[in-house]
């Protein structure tokens, strides 16, 4: 994928959820979509795979689950993967996982002395409604094809995760007039390897999440300008009534912020996205992964239009349990 295609994806996902029309589809009032792709330059290949993902790329159904991989390398052989689960049309799963990879080899050209070469590049994409979680990977490998240490050519990757729904709080008790804290903590991890610093190897990884009113967006990335050393930009943080970090580096967001509700009941949208890319010699490794904690005052209840939000735990790293002492992962009773 081009870079103004990436470009375009990217500012999809933001609009989308700052809006929130991710809830759209029309056959459910929640969404999963999951979306990776992969392709190797120098060759006139690509894969991909999505659910629900049709605004992003047109070869694929606007709902449900889609696959594509084509093209010929005229130079060489190529190896095209294509996947996903669940796999129906109807685009109404609470969790998917999409699968993309690109493998090419080129023969040599003795009389160029070019020797003979290989360049691949993987995605893969996952989000997961009842385990409140999204997921990506994105890399590939670089390819010394015509200018030694030129770090221009070689496989590249895209992976979209977005898990949207519509949360309807209880409060027992409360009339009109009251206004309830809401608490949440988002957490993603992850990794960058960066293999090739040269050129235009590359890797980004954009963590959104909206709650209510409340907005948060921070993008992680490495490349050329930043000395290939992954760096974390400036956070646009917007509509809390509190918020804060507990910690804020390139392999980990600890998010912690509040919104607040007034009167004994509410619907709170929710949506959660992780957008990764990488290539050319970078690899963008955030599987584990984006998960929202939501800890409500004891009393507070909430179901969801899905019925599975935040109904399964998620494992946290030792680290993450210290620092969240005493928050439920999605406190919740009966749906």
């Amino acid at each position: 994928m081009g870079k103004a295609t990436f470009r375009t994806v990217y500012s999809a996902v933001i609009a989308a959820l700052a809006l929130g029309t991710f809830n759209s589809n029309t056959r459910a009032a929640y969404q999963v979509v999951t979306y990776a792709e992969s392709s190797v330059s120098e060759s006139n290949t690509s894969a991909r795979a999505g659910y629900n993902a049709g605004s992003h790329d047109v070869l694929l159904p606007a709902t449900g689950y889609g696959a594509f991989g084509g093209g010929t390398n005229s130079d060489g052989g190529s190896s095209l993967s294509a996947s996903g689960n669940p796999t129906d049309t109807a685009g109404t799963a609470t969790a998917s996982t999409s699968n993309a990879s690109d493998n090419e080899s080129f023969n040599a050209h003795p009389e160029l002395s070019i020797p003979s070469q290989s360049a691949g590049a993987t995605a893969q994409a996952n989000a997961n409604l009842a385990q409140a979680l999204v997921g990506v990977s994105a890399g590939g490998t670089y390819l010394d094809r015509n200018s030694p240490s030129s770090g221009q050519a070689g496989g590249s990757s895209t992976a979209i995760a977005v898990a949207s729904d519509t949360l309807h709080f209880n409060i027992p008790g409360a009339s009109a007039s009251t206004v309830t804290t809401i608490p949440i903590t988002y957490t993603v991890d992850g990794s960058f390897d960066v293999q090739t610093a040269a050129g235009d190897s590359q890797g980004s990884l954009e963590a959104i999440l909206t709650f209510g009113g409340g907005h948060f967006d921070e993008v992680i990335s490495t490349s050329g300008q930043n000395n290939y050393v992954p760096t974390v930009g400036n956070a646009q943080v917007t509509g809390w009534s509190s918020e804060s970090f507990s910690n804020n580096s390139a392999s980990q967001i600890i998010f912690n912020a509040a919104i607040t509700i007034t009167g004994p009941t509410a619907d709170v949208g929710v949506g959660e996205a992780l957008v990764a890319s990488g290539g050319l010699g970078t690899f963008t490794n955030f599987q584990n992964t984006g998960v929202l904690v939501i800890n409500p005052p004891a009393g507070t209840t909430f179901t969801s239009d899905s019925g599975v939000f935040g109904t399964q735990a998620v494992p946290e790293p030792t680290c993450l349990i210290a620092l969240a002492a005493g928050a439920v992962l999605l406190r919740r009773r009966r749906y």
